[in-house]
């Protein structure tokens, strides 16, 4: 069965709108939606972060469109899969486009440290494959004092129930 460009708007979306909510209703406010792709091997990436999450779409095709390379990732299974008429060259686009859900950081006065400009408690980034996965990870990229490592992992553990309980596959990838 292929997934048709519209199938894939919605599906897009519907997920990421539906997170948004589970997200503020486990007491998260969210910043934005986010939608990307990688577009060279040094992981230059179109990436956008809207109010909306079609406008991030939008914004992120219209950026890779044009002379922009975009690289497209497919494994051996996936290109024999397309051969043999189980998926659409689409689908293999798709899983190369990928969203997200930024959640409001705690800012951190590191000015002691000598870095004039408050820096995110937790570096959390919510990210979403919609294809083949149709996954969340969670990661927490830098925690930040008076944050601890314990600190953050509730948080993305919270995070990732908030997304579960929506129904939506979630996984912790990693916390520092």
């Amino acid at each position: 069965m292929t997934t048709s460009k519209d199938d894939f708007r919605e599906i897009f979306d519907t997920t990421l709108r539906t997170a948004g909510e589970a997200i503020e209703d486990a007491g998260y406010a969210i910043e934005a939606y986010k939608a990307f792709s990688f577009c060279d091997y040094q992981a230059d990436h179109a990436n956008f972060s809207e109010t909306d999450p079609l406008e991030a779409l939008d914004d992120t095709i219209a950026e890779i469109g044009g002379e922009n390379t975009i690289l497209l990732e497919a494994d051996g299974s996936q290109i024999q899969a397309f051969m043999n008429g189980e998926i659409s060259p689409e689908e293999i686009i798709y899983q190369n486009l990928r969203g997200g859900v930024d959640p409001v950081e705690p800012m951190v006065d590191m000015s002691d440290y000598g870095i004039e400009e408050p820096l995110p408690g937790f570096g959390t980034t919510i990210d979403y494959a919609p294809f083949p996965d149709d996954k969340f990870l969670i990661n927490n990229h830098e925690t930040q004092p008076p944050y601890t490592k314990e600190d953050a992992r509730e948080r993305t553990e919270d995070l990732e129930k908030a997304l579960e309980n929506a129904d939506l596959n979630a996984e912790i990838e990693f916390v520092q």
